[in-house]
């Protein structure tokens, strides 16, 4: 069976349309990790969903063998783990906050790895007309804050023009997308004391994405990208998934007029700023004027 009808079939059987109940915030704390401080995934069952709340999370995972023995995970797993610090991710490291806990103190919190060729995503509760989505808490994990440092040797040194984004798409109920965007580390400002990496949860706000979200798909990308694809780890941490957003979050997108478009901006892949679109890949950032972003990636051959 294909990854795509595992997941349709799992979904059908777990869920129901949201008229049936309401939905409970995806804490983390209702999964149960069998032993340490961390849950990678179920080998024997490949690609499998997660359920926290009334939500489901994609996991992938598979034991490799490079003469010795490799249990590899993507998509989304879960922690419990209290260090802040990575110096061996080969350990569990990898599913280490920078925080050392999940929102506001809670035990446990999900670390997603956005593998290759995984798609890592988030599926609601209606899976046929889909439903509103208020937002999620976010924080970066140790291992992403060491890359940021040059603490380790898979990456250099972030320096002045450097950023690693966090994109999340939602697919509608109608079949088409909308995008939001969160800096999981900006350096792209010439003043180094303006340059920021995320240490503490973060709210990423979902609320425009209407209430016909069936399900998320979170992207990276960054300005160290190789041939190979981004050089930067692509992991993050997450938590509390569509809960209340915060004080003066909540209302963003409510109750006002419609927003309008403030700004386009160009960048190419290792977010130099460009005054147009340039031949192949560009990054367009649209500013809008309730203070939100959305961003894309277009190839202009």
């Amino acid at each position: 069976m294909t990854k795509k009808l595992l997941y349709s079939a799992v979904l059908s059987a777990l869920f129901v349309t949201s008229n049936a109940f309401a939905a409970d915030v995806a804490t983390f704390e209702d999964f149960n990790i069998p032993s340490g401080n961390y849950w990678k995934g179920n080998f024997n069952t490949p690609d499998t969903l997660i359920k926290s709340g009334s939500y489901l999370f994609s996991n992938h995972s598979e034991i490799q063998n490079y003469g010795y023995e490799y249990r590899y995970g993507s998509d989304f797993g879960v922690s419990k783990s209290t260090e802040t610090t990575c110096t061996w991710i080969y350990g569990g490291e990898e599913f280490n906050c920078a925080s050392g806990s999940g929102v506001n103190g809670s035990q446990q919190f999900a670390v997603a790895y956005i593998g290759s060729f995984d798609k890592c995503q988030a599926f609601m509760s209606d899976t046929v007309n889909g439903t509103s989505i208020t937002g999620c808490y976010i924080n970066n994990t140790s291992y992403v804050v060491s890359a940021a440092k040059g603490e380790n040797s898979f990456e250099g040194k972030f320096v002045t023009g450097d950023w690693l984004l966090l994109t999340a798409t939602a697919t509608k109920a109608d079949g088409t997308s909308i995008k939001d965007s969160l800096y999981l580390i900006d350096f792209r400002s010439s003043i180094e004391s303006e340059h920021t990496y995320i240490t503490s949860w973060t709210w990423f706000d979902f609320s425009n994405m209407g209430n016909d979200v069936k399900h998320i798909t979170f992207t990276m990308t960054g300005s160290h990208t190789g041939a190979y694809g981004l050089n930067t780890p692509a992991y993050f941490c997450l938590d509390d998934f569509c809960a209340s957003a915060p004080t003066g979050i909540e209302n963003t997108h409510v109750s006002q007029a419609p927003k309008t478009i403030s700004s386009i901006s160009y960048y190419t892949l290792d977010g130099k700023e460009i005054t147009s679109p340039q031949k192949g890949v560009n990054i367009i950032v649209t500013r809008f004027s309730d203070g939100t972003t959305s961003s894309k990636k277009i190839l202009l051959k």
